[in-house]
C-alpha cells in the first residue's frame, strides 16, 4: 500500500483520497450497507484491491468487483494490485516460491 501511495503521489502530485470499504461498511451487518455499494463505487475513479485468500469467497466482495467493472469505462482504468497475505499467511514465515517460466 505504501508503494502504491508513493507511485500515486509521484504521478499525480498529491495524496490519494481513499474510500476503504472495510472501514465504511459495517462488517457485522454487510447486508445493511450493500444496497449503497453502487453509490460508493460511483464516486471512485480507480479500484485498488488488497485481497487475502478469502476475498473471492465472500459474495459481497464479488458484488463489489462486478459493480465496479460495470461502472468502469475501460478495463485499463481498473488497476491490478498484488494479493495481500491472509491473516493466517501473515502469521507464517515468508517462504520463497519456486519460479515458473513459460
Amino acid at each position: 500500500l505504501l508503494l502504491w501511495r508513493s507511485r500515486f503521489v509521484k504521478t499525480h502530485g498529491r495524496e490519494p483520497l481513499l474510500w476503504i470499504d472495510k472501514c465504511c461498511i459495517d462488517q457485522q451487518d454487510v447486508g445493511a450497507d450493500l444496497p449503497f455499494l453502487p453509490v460508493y463505487l460511483a464516486s471512485c475513479s480507480h479500484l485498488l484491491i488488497l485481497a487475502g485468500s478469502t476475498y473471492l469467497k465472500r459474495l459481497w466482495c464479488v458484488v463489489e468487483l462486478f459493480v465496479f467493472e460495470q461502472m468502469c469505462p475501460s478495463p485499463a482504468e481498473a488497476p491490478q494490485a498484488p494479493q495481500a497475505p491472509s491473516d493466517q499467511d501473515a502469521a507464517k514465515p515468508a517462504q520463497r516460491r519456486p519460479s515458473t517460466t513459460m
